[in-house]
Parts: C-alpha cells; structure tokens; sequence
C-alpha cells in the first residue's frame, strides 16, 4: 500500500512537488494510523462489532473509488497527450 500511495505522489506532484504529496499523504496516514485504535474501540462499544466492520468497508469503498477515479483521470490525461 505505501508504494502505491508513493506511485501516487510521483503522479500528482511530478518533478517539483513530489516531496509536499507524499509528506500530506504520511501526516495523513500516520494521523489516522494514530487514532484508529481509539476510534475502533469507540465504535465497538457504540455500535458493537457490526459497526467496526462497517466503518472498514466504508473506508475500502472511498479508496476504492478513489483509486478508480485516479485510474480514469489518469487515462484520460495519457490519452489526450498521445493525440
């Protein structure tokens, strides 16, 4: 997963801002890495287990379909450079 994230950054930053994605997408990952375990334990005694499972598939869905919606707009930037 982090070399994808990475391969992301060389795409959306290119030669100059490469360094500024990739540093948002750690500050990114290690915030939320750093609250997940209080906001699962927070949502187990809410909602119980259902609810954890839940949240982590809503969580898959939106970078699923954000990995989607990059794909697509990459495609269409190579193709419209091509020709």
């Amino acid at each position: 997963p982090y070399a994808l994230l990475m391969s992301f950054a060389l795409d959306l930053g290119g030669k100059k801002g490469t360094a500024t994605i990739s540093s948002l997408f750690d500050t990114v990952g290690y915030i939320f890495g750093s609250t997940s375990g209080i906001l699962t334990g927070w949502i187990s005694i809410q909602m119980g287990w259902t609810g954890v499972f839940g949240m982590l598939s809503i969580v898959c869905l939106c970078s699923t379909l954000a990995c989607i919606l990059f794909w697509v707009l990459e495609k269409g930037f190579i193709s419209k450079c091509r020709g």
